[in-house]
């Protein structure tokens, strides 16, 4: 969905973890991110318009 290769797409998941944007959980083989905040939903939609 991204374009992004996958290896680029978890390092940026990996920085978002990091910076306790996000919050990683494990199910078997796979890996799955959820933000902590969701208001940051909001802020994001902010900045994208004003962007756009």
């Amino acid at each position: 969905m991204t374009g992004l290769d996958q290896a680029n797409v978890s390092r940026h998941l990996k920085i978002l973890t990091q910076a306790k944007i996000l919050e990683r959980s494990i199910k078997g083989v796979s890996v799955y991110s959820e933000m902590k905040n969701k208001t940051l939903f909001n802020f994001c939609e902010i900045v994208c318009k004003e962007l756009l």
